[in-house]
């Protein structure tokens, strides 16, 4: 994480907690990051929570959003690749 608040450089590690326990990865903006969330799990994600997240990712340099669901495709289309498990 580096750069402004308002463009903070973020690596984005997505998990699936069921099955081959494939991770994704992208780096891009928190605007990026944020809107890559919204996009590929469909919901509507508070700007409270986006807020807590990245509170946690300055003090922690490490935050945590459960429950984002997306298929392989989705992950795929907005520009995560799949790292070695």
């Amino acid at each position: 994480m580096k750069g402004p608040a308002s463009e903070l450089t973020v690596r984005v590690i997505l998990v699936e907690k069921t099955g081959t326990g494939y991770a994704y990865e992208g780096f891009g903006t928190w605007r990026q990051c944020r809107r890559w969330i919204v996009q590929i799990s469909g919901c509507v994600i508070l700007a409270e929570q986006f807020a807590a997240v990245q509170k946690c990712l300055k003090l922690n340099r490490l935050a945590t959003i459960d429950e984002v669901q997306a298929s392989f495709h989705d992950l795929e289309s907005v520009g995560f690749r799949r790292g070695t498990n």
